[in-house]
């Protein structure tokens, strides 16, 4: 069995979610997941989680897992056994100082979730994988039968501290005003949050459209289960879905204006064909890139390629 320590800064949110579902298709490892704690203040500025990681703990392990670029910072040797996943939040793409490429070229490899994170890292790092997240096309897909109800528009995110501004919450709700006849259904972490495995039913079954106005992404986690859910989604073209959608076809991309938000939520309440179309065509979507066997499996060939560079 290979051990493998994944450093995750939530287990009940974001990435630990992926986690949850990639252990369970990769039966040959063995995952630890540790919470990153205390607090530590990162280069970039942000604070984030941070707990300072025992070499002897680093040696009992095979491969570790870090969920961003950042916690590099707590690895102080044995970099070759590290796995690095770029996300996107802490990786500044203008200034050289702030994005931590000298300890990725230290690394066994470099995961990035979309395509102007895995720039960076090949130059850093010739190991390097762009690698979305996945999602559970068995658990999260289309309703059976739609239930009658008023048009609702959807919002689910995590908009402690600046992520009221980051995720563009604010932008969001008072996009809603304007329409009174909209409905809203939101999710927030610790706040509203349910059980993951609720949510094709309690929250993606019950909204027709998803609203996602983020200054940046990685590859976002609600947009990714939404697409697979037949959900139209509305978000700013950033991050791997902003890379990858297509604006009227699988997704309607807004600006982080008032304005824009309720356009675009307008426009579906008026096209039923827009949004039977974008339904159909972001499930499409998720089921050509999404997929977390597939994921489950690139994720396996990083492992591996790291395992065979240590035992050369």
């Amino acid at each position: 069995m290979i051990k493998v320590l994944s450093l995750v800064n939530a287990k009940s949110w974001s990435w630990g979610l992926n986690m949850r579902q990639l252990t369970d298709r990769m039966s040959d490892y063995e995952f630890v997941n540790v919470l990153r704690i205390p607090p530590m203040k990162c280069t970039c500025g942000a604070k984030f989680a941070g707990i300072n990681i025992d070499e002897n703990l680093i040696e009992y392990f095979d491969i570790t897992l870090l969920q961003n670029a950042d916690s590099i910072q707590l690895i102080k040797n044995n970099q070759k056994k590290v796995v690095v996943r770029m996300g996107g939040l802490l990786v500044n793409d203008q200034h050289i100082s702030s994005r931590y490429d000298d300890q990725l070229a230290l690394c066994g490899a470099v995961i990035s979730t979309n395509n102007q994170l895995h720039e960076i890292a090949s130059n850093a790092n010739p190991n390097s994988y762009l690698i979305p997240n996945g999602v559970d096309l068995e658990l999260f897909k289309s309703a059976e039968k739609k239930e009658i109800r008023p048009f609702t528009a959807g919002f689910a995110g995590n908009i402690w501290g600046p992520g009221a501004i980051y995720k563009g919450y604010n932008i969001y709700i008072q996009a809603l005003v304007r329409l009174p006849e909209i409905k809203m259904k939101n999710l927030l972490h610790a706040h509203s949050q349910i059980l993951h495995a609720d949510m094709p039913e309690m929250f993606y079954h019950k909204i027709d459209c998803l609203v996602l106005p983020s200054i940046g992404e990685g590859c976002s986690n609600v947009t990714t289960e939404a697409l697979a859910c037949g959900v139209p989604v509305i978000t700013t073209k950033v991050g791997y879905h902003g890379e990858m959608l297509t604006d009227g076809k699988e997704c309607l991309f807004c600006e982080r204006e008032i304005d824009s938000i309720a356009d675009c939520v307008k426009r579906l309440t008026e096209s039923e064909e827009l949004r039977n179309s974008l339904s159909t065509n972001g499930r499409r979507f998720a089921e050509k890139h999404h997929d977390i066997n597939v994921i489950a499996k690139q994720y396996d060939q990083v492992f591996q390629s790291v395992l065979n560079k240590e035992l050369v």
